[in-house]
C-alpha cells in the first residue's frame, strides 16, 4: 500500500473509489476540490489504486512476513517472470502517468479500472463485496500509514 499517502490522502483517495463505486456525482464533485497545498485528487486515486495493484502483486508473488531466503528468491523471480505480474505493474504505471493530467471523469475511470482489477483478480467479486473490499484496502493503507 501507498506509503507517501497521509492518512487524510488515504481517507480522501479511499471516500472518492466509493463514490465512483456508488456513482455519486455530489460527492465526486465534493472530493475533487481540493485545498491550497493539498495533491489534486487524480494523484491521491493513482497513488492509492497503484498501493492496491502492487500489495496484490507482491501477494500472489507469494511474498509474505517471515519468508524463509528461498521464498524470497521465487517470489522475487516471480515478479520479473510472470507475465500476468508484469501486466498489473505496467497498468499500475500507466494509471500514474495519467493522473499527472487527469480530469473529472479520467479520474474517475483510473478508480474504475483499479475497482475492476482489484474485483476480477483471484476471481469475480459480487458486487456486494465492492465497498468492503475498498474499505480493506483503505483500512491496511491506514495501517502502514500510522
Amino acid at each position: 500500500m501507498p506509503d507517501s499517502l497521509t492518512r487524510q490522502e488515504i481517507l480522501a483517495a479511499s471516500a472518492y473509489f466509493e463514490a465512483v463505486w456508488e456513482e455519486d456525482t455530489e460527492a465526486l464533485g465534493a472530493l475533487m476540490r481540493r485545498g491550497d497545498g493539498e495533491q489534486p485528487m487524480p494523484r491521491l486515486v493513482a497513488e492509492f489504486g497503484s498501493g492496491i495493484i502492487h500489495a496484490l502483486v507482491f501477494e500472489t508473488a507469494g511474498f509474505h512476513d517471515g519468508m524463509s531466503g528461498a521464498e524470497r528468491q521465487a517470489a522475487q523471480e516471480r515478479l520479473v517472470t510472470d507475465p500476468a505480474v508484469q501486466v498489473s505493474l505496467l497498468l499500475a504505471d500507466t494509471l500514474t502517468e495519467l493522473s499527472w493530467s487527469a480530469d473529472a471523469e479520467q479520474t474517475a475511470t483510473i478508480a474504475r479500472s483499479v475497482i475492476g482489477y482489484l474485483t476480477r483478480t483471484g476471481g469475480e467479486v459480487p458486487q456486494e463485496r465492492v465497498l468492503p473490499l475498498i474499505g480493506a484496502m483503505r483500512d491496511k493503507a491506514l495501517g502502514k500509514a500510522i
